[in-house]
């Protein structure tokens, strides 16, 4: 017989799935359909005990005709009953010897007719999983669903591979560019081609981003790595990338000479762009307000108070590693405001 606890602790961890993508998608409805089958949906979950073995077989299928969840348990006593349950999904596993260390659990279940790429799935199951007893209680504890809501949020909302956890998935971008800024081989432009295709995660936030955008004055032109429109209130953000290989201060802690060089180059698109209404028509129209300015230049952290709090010629100068760092620091946020919400007390962040 399957325990009273664990089918009650598998109903509390689908409710509890389910009450935070409620709290995590508040303001963000819209994101909803990206979520999982389960997600709001009513179930038919059945739990078997497969015989003679310590093993459960877990299987979840939406039904939106229910009025509710509805649970099962049951006995599978033959390979032949497992196939019965799980087909077409086949277990590469005898019931009679199951290893010791076997666990699996797949999820979005999604089978077409072949050949028929527009046909309504044939199974569209949420989840299937074979664990062992002593593995259930925590594999769908209450904590182990509100890990599995904000991570599958978060991934599902970046395009994120689901087969790791957000933080995972974060961490892989922040590792590599961590690496290539060390690397002569990755020449300033390769660079900046990285940060452009991961500036969601590298970047301060912004609602819309220009890369390699045109400033002009007369008949002259000038090309900014980044000009960033952020959210409402906040100005617009223009961005030079120099090489890291450069150094940032003096050891006077005064500006070198390339540092200088890049805060007026940066000054001079804001000239330009205030000069030559061209640069604020139509969707660039935000230019047309106050601006800020960041340099991205060199590397390491030594100077980091002078980082943060200075500004030369109205300019924020930061390293590739503080660029990093104040990126870090916003997704960690992000990640502490949504943990709270849902009562995680230690959520995971990026170190």
């Amino acid at each position: 017989m399957i325990p009273y606890e664990a089918i009650n602790m598998f109903a509390r961890y689908f409710h509890e799935l389910d009450n935070s993508f409620d709290i995590l998608s508040n303001h963000e409805e819209g994101r909803i359909t990206d979520l999982p089958a389960y997600a709001f949906g009513y179930r038919h979950i059945a739990i078997y005990r497969l015989s003679n073995t310590n093993f459960y077989l877990i299987k979840v299928d939406v039904d939106n005709t229910l009025d509710g969840d509805k649970g099962y348990t049951g006995q599978l006593n033959s390979n032949e009953e497992v196939r019965k349950v799980t087909f077409p999904f086949v277990f590469n596993f005898d019931l009679t010897k199951i290893p010791d260390d076997y666990g699996v659990v797949i999820e979005n279940i999604n089978v077409k007719q072949i050949g028929n790429p527009n046909a309504v799935p044939v199974i569209n199951d949420s989840m299937l999983a074979i664990v062992r007893e002593d593995r259930f209680y925590d594999t769908f504890s209450i904590e182990k669903a509100k890990d599995k809501a904000i991570n599958t949020w978060n991934n599902n909302k970046k395009g994120f591979d689901n087969n790791y956890t957000f933080i995972h998935n974060l961490k892989k971008i922040f590792d590599r560019a961590t690496l290539i800024i060390k690397k002569d081989s990755f020449v300033e432009r390769r660079i900046h081609r990285f940060i452009n295709t991961h500036a969601t995660y590298l970047l301060p936030s912004f609602k819309e981003k220009y890369f390699e955008h045109a400033i002009l004055f007369k008949e002259e032109k000038r090309v900014a790595d980044f000009v960033l429109k952020r959210e409402t209130g906040f100005p617009a953000l223009l961005i030079e990338l120099e090489s890291p290989n450069q150094p940032v201060f003096k050891n006077n802690h005064e500006l070198t000479y390339q540092a200088h060089h890049a805060v007026s180059q940066i000054s001079e698109w804001v000239s330009f762009i205030d000069l030559d209404s061209r640069n604020t028509v139509n969707e660039m129209d935000f230019m047309a307000g106050p601006k800020e300015r960041l340099v991205i230049i060199g590397r390491g952290l030594d100077n980091i108070k002078e980082m943060k709090n200075s500004k030369f010629s109205g300019t924020t100068v930061w390293t590739y590693e503080m660029m990093l760092e104040e990126a870090k620091a916003r997704w960690n946020r992000l990640i502490t405001e949504q943990s709270i919400s849902i009562g995680i007390s230690e959520p995971n962040l990026l170190k």
